[in-house]
Formats: structure tokens, C-alpha cells, sequence
């Protein structure tokens, strides 16, 4: 396996921020949406804002993960070996971990402020 990959991510520069200027907005959205109403519509809109912001912290389109493919700004190519494949869907499934994880907290953090709070 070319090392390369590992050190890249499967998506360059304008796809990182591709993902931040979606991903910051709709995790602030989801946020004070959590916070203001008990309805999922704000956990929803996190979660793919934390999705977002994950997938740019890792360098790792979980879409081109699942497609065993890399897109470093604008060059689209299918990954060769299944090692590498392998590697980023990996990866894919830890920033879906951490996601969900990281939703999950944010709507019990919610629940607790319109439940318990002032």
C-alpha cells in the first residue's frame, strides 16, 4: 500500500472545505435547535453537520470510502488495492462512530436543558 493515502485522506484541500462551510453551519443550526425544541429535526440536522466536520477533521469522504474511491480536488480515481479500500472505509466507520456519538450527546445535552433547566 502506497503510504501516501494514508497521510492524504481520500479528499484534498477543497473538499475538506467544501465540508466545513456545509458542516459548521448545520451543527450551529442543530445545536441551538436542540437546545429550543424537543423535536429530532435538530439532532438530524447536527448529526450531518457533525458529519460534516468529521469527515473534514479525517480527511475522509465516507461516500468515496464506501465506493473505494479518493477525489483529491477534482482528480476522481477508484482505489487499486484492497488495502487501501479497506483502510478508508475503516476510516469511514469511525467518523460514523463519532457522529453518532457526538449527536447522541448534544440531544441528551438538549433534553437535560429543556427538561432540567431554567
Amino acid at each position: 500500500m502506497n503510504d501516501d493515502y494514508r497521510s492524504e485522506g481520500n479528499i484534498g484541500a477543497k473538499g475538506i472545505h467544501n465540508r466545513l462551510v456545509i458542516g459548521v453551519p448545520l451543527l450551529i443550526a442543530g445545536a441551538i435547535a436542540s437546545f429550543l425544541n424537543p423535536s429530532f429535526l435538530g439532532q438530524v440536522v447536527a448529526f450531518f453537520g457533525f458529519l460534516g466536520i468529521f469527515q473534514a477533521r479525517d480527511r475522509t469522504c465516507v461516500a468515496l470510502a464506501a465506493r473505494g474511491a479518493r477525489n483529491l480536488d477534482g482528480n476522481q480515481e477508484l482505489l487499486r488495492d484492497t488495502e487501501s479500500i479497506e483502510y478508508f472505509q475503516g476510516r469511514a466507520r469511525k467518523v460514523y462512530l463519532k457522529t453518532f456519538f457526538a449527536t447522541l450527546v448534544l440531544m441528551l445535552a438538549g433534553r437535560a436543558w429543556l427538561y432540567f433547566g431554567p
